[in-house]
Order: C-alpha cells, then sequence, then structure tokens
C-alpha cells in the first residue's frame, strides 16, 4: 500500500507498506444426526487451511479432536434436540463456526439387579428387582429357559434344572430398544426322585409309569418281574399274577438316587375257559350236553350261537333248527378277569324225525286184525316206519280214488281190508301227512301193492 503527501511549495513526501488479506474460512461437518439414547455418533469435519478444532457438543461436554467421537445420553426418556457447534481457526488465525442438531430420541435404559447369580438347587429362586425408570414401553423378560414375562416386576423366578442360564430385560418404545443380560449359574443338587404309577387288575396289567423326579438326568427302572427300562417314562405290561414292587434310580450331575414303592401292583390271575360238547350232532329236539371243564371260575356266560344264552355251569340246550353253530363261553373269576374259549364246530343240529315207507305187504287171509303192528315181520300190514314225528295222518285210496283207509294213529296200519272184506291184489295210493319236532309238516305220496 503507497501513500503520498505534498504541500503549498511543491514538497512531497512518499510511505509504502505491505497489507496481507487471506482467505475466509468455511467449516462444516457430517456424521449420524439422529438415534436413540445412549446416541454414539462420529463427527467428521471439512474445511480447507484449518488447524484448531474446538467441538461443543450442546450437553456440557467438549472435544479439541478433530473427528471426535461422542455419546450422546438422554436421561429423561423424552426426545432431545442437541445443538452441537464447531469453531475452527485456520493456518492465518482466521476464525469461523458452524452449528448443527442432534436429534437424540428418548427412552428408558434397561436396568435390573438380583439377589444373586448363583444359586444351589433346591434353592431355585432368583428375586429381580427391575430399577427401570418408568415409561411408555413394552418390556420383556427372557429367563433363558424356555420361560418369558411381560410383567414389569416379575419379582421372582424359579430355575426348575441345573445350568448356566442368560436372564434378560428387554424394551421398546416402538423406535428405540434398550436391553441387559446377566448370567445365571443354578448349581447341581442330587435328584429328588418321586413317580406315579400303581394299580390292580387283570393278566395282562399294562402299566404307565409317571417320572416327576427332579434335577436328574438318566434313570433306570426295575418293575418287580425281572424285567427293567431307561426310558423317563415307561409303560410295562405285567405278564404273570402277583404282587410287585417297583424302583426308579435317578442320576444327574448332583449325584444319585432312589425310591423304592413296595407291593403297588397287584396282578390277578385269569380264569381258563374250556369246554366239551356232547355229542356234537343231534337230531333235532334231542338235546346237547356243554360240559364245562372251566378252571378258576365262578361265573359263566354262554352264547350257544343261536341267539340265546344261557348262565348255567354246565347247560343243556336244544336247537330248533338246523345248522352248525360256534358257540362260546366266558368264564369270570371272583377277581372280575375273563377268558373266553370259542368252538366253530361246537354242536351239528339235524333236522328231527324221519320215516321209512315200504312199497308192497302181504295180507293175511285169515282175516282182518285192525291193523295192529304185532311185530312178527311177517309185512302182513302197510306202515310208515317213523323217528321222533309228532303229528301224523295216512290214507289209503284204490284207482278209482274211493278211500278204503285212513287214520291218525301212528300205531295203527292198513292190514288191505275193507269193510271186512280182504282187497284184491292189485296197486293202490298212500297219502301220508307228518308234522317233524322243528314244525314243518311233510307230505308223501306214492303207490303201495298189495300181494296175495
Amino acid at each position: 500500500m503507497k501513500l503520498i503527501s505534498g504541500t503549498d511549495n511543491n514538497c512531497a513526501d512518499t510511505m509504502i507498506r505491505k497489507i496481507s488479506v487471506f482467505p475466509e474460512v468455511f467449516p462444516d461437518f457430517v456424521g449420524e444426526m439422529e438415534g436413540c439414547s445412549p446416541f454414539k455418533t462420529k463427527f467428521v469435519p471439512s474445511g480447507s487451511l484449518i488447524s484448531d478444532y474446538i467441538w461443543d457438543f450442546g450437553d456440557g461436554n467438549t472435544s479439541l479432536e478433530t473427528s471426535p467421537v461422542h455419546i450422546f445420553q438422554n436421561p429423561n426418556a423424552k426426545d432431545t434436540v442437541f445443538n452441537v457447534t464447531l469453531k475452527v481457526k485456520s493456518v492465518h488465525n482466521c476464525e469461523a463456526e458452524v452449528a448443527k442438531t442432534v436429534s437424540v430420541w428418548g427412552g428408558p435404559q434397561a436396568n435390573f439387579t438380583l439377589n444373586s447369580t448363583t444359586i444351589l438347587l433346591p434353592d431355585s429362586a432368583i428375586y429381580i428387582t427391575n430399577n427401570t425408570v418408568a415409561g411408555n414401553f413394552d418390556i420383556k423378560w427372557d429367563f433363558g429357559d424356555g420361560n418369558t414375562s411381560n410383567n414389569r416386576d416379575p419379582q421372582v423366578h424359579y430355575y426348575g434344572f441345573y445350568g448356566d442360564y442368560k436372564l434378560t430385560l428387554s424394551l421398546n418404545t416402538g423406535k428405540c430398544t434398550s436391553s441387559l443380560t446377566k448370567e445365571i449359574h443354578v448349581l447341581p443338587t442330587a435328584p429328588i426322585v418321586s413317580f406315579t404309577g400303581e394299580g390292580e387288575g387283570c393278566l395282562p396289567l399294562e402299566i404307565s409309569f409317571n417320572n416327576t423326579t427332579k434335577f436328574a438326568e438318566r434313570y433306570f427302572w426295575e418293575f418287580g418281574d425281572g424285567e427293567t427300562s431307561e426310558l423317563i417314562n415307561p409303560t410295562h405290561i405285567y405278564g404273570f399274577p402277583g404282587t410287585y414292587s417297583v424302583r426308579l434310580l435317578a442320576k444327574g450331575k448332583g449325584g444319585e438316587n432312589y425310591l423304592i414303592k413296595d407291593s403297588i401292583i397287584i396282578v390277578r390271575p385269569l380264569p381258563d375257559a374250556y369246554f366239551v360238547s356232547q355229542p356234537k350232532v343231534v337230531f333235532i329236539p334231542d338235546p346237547i350236553f356243554f360240559n364245562n371243564k372251566s378252571k378258576n371260575a365262578t361265573k359263566f356266560t354262554w352264547d350257544f350261537g343261536d341267539q340265546s344264552s344261557s348262565e348255567e355251569t354246565s347247560p343243556l340246550h336244544v336247537y330248533k333248527i338246523p345248522g352248525r353253530f360256534k358257540v362260546k363261553l366266558i368264564a369270570e373269576n371272583e377277581f372280575g378277569c375273563v377268558d373266553s374259549y370259542e368252538l366253530d364246530d361246537a354242536a351239528f343240529a339235524e333236522e328231527g324225525g324221519s320215516i321209512e315207507i315200504p312199497n308192497a305187504f302181504t295180507p293175511n287171509h285169515g282175516g282182518s286184525n285192525g291193523g295192529r303192528k304185532d311185530g312178527s315181520g311177517l309185512n302182513e300190514v302197510f306202515y310208515p316206519r317213523l323217528h321222533d314225528v309228532t303229528e301224523f295222518y295216512m290214507s289209503i285210496n284204490n284207482k278209482w280214488g274211493e278211500m278204503l283207509f285212513e287214520t291218525r294213529d301212528s300205531s295203527i296200519g292198513w292190514d288191505g281190508y275193507y269193510k271186512n272184506q280182504l282187497c284184491p291184489e292189485d296197486v293202490y295210493v298212500y297219502r301220508i301227512k307228518v308234522k317233524m319236532p322243528s314244525g314243518k309238516v311233510k307230505e308223501f305220496v306214492g303207490d303201495i301193492t298189495l300181494i296175495w
């Protein structure tokens, strides 16, 4: 810079000075500018010829770092805006500043305390105190053993088995989350053995055992009949009558223990059902005798296969229709145990009644005897041989249809006479009706030859 001064008499003087002009500084910075409390972010400045940085985070904290990392806390659980100011000085000692806002969303910080983090079974309780500041947020406890809770203050939780667990408290405001996890150590103790499963019944007896033992990992069952199992909840079938005791041995990391329950299983014997039929084949209405040979039984039920039954010990039974019959016997003892015996071909019933009709006879020439069967074997009277017939009728006609003889008495036959006169040698017609024991009526028509 040059200054020239002069006087009226044309005298002059000159002064020259040097002036330095430095460039203006334009600072700026970037970084994550919003988030949940505690909000951690890194600020990165920009601008040229800057030598010094002074950061004011608006929360009472400052920094002289070039690119500081800062954590914003929002303990009031409300959304808060912080004014962040960056003041800079250039290498020419020029100063400038820039300010921006950081929004920190409010949210509670998960916080809880425990009475202890190590417990020894069977004392399985952990007592919890929730120290989280109250607010409008969702809460969830995860106890690490498969159980959860949404209560603000669960107060106590019981761990049912030994092991290491992670207890976590999680909070969620909709925008922000917070969680805190603490480890729980549950130390083992000797198993506390218990189980249910007892009963009384008939062979074969099936019993299901429910294992309610605590603090065990392995099991060994003895059922009292020589059989064993290593299942947790076994089902066992007893195949012999008797009274049985059951023993359960349980093993875990804390040791082993056992429990014996005496005489809790009572297995009752079965009766032995059996019978024979005598005879197997009968003609209706002859009875069949069912000979009961069952053992260890006091009550019996018979099914004769024809929709009839009996509770007699050894019954007689009459079948009313022909056929082959399957018979079943159910035998029961004093304990209510049952056994059954079934025979497919126990009985054969054939149609009762039969008739045999001769085709010729030779009457006595000495006169009529009234048709009586004298048993002489001379074939002097015509009559059918009947078996088990309940009703009988017979008539004799000549070839012109004239009735010569009739009777309803099965002991009387035709002796060849009509009106006390011997009929001539010829062929005659008989008509016979009989009623069988089953009620069925049969009719027979045929020729009989009278021979002199």
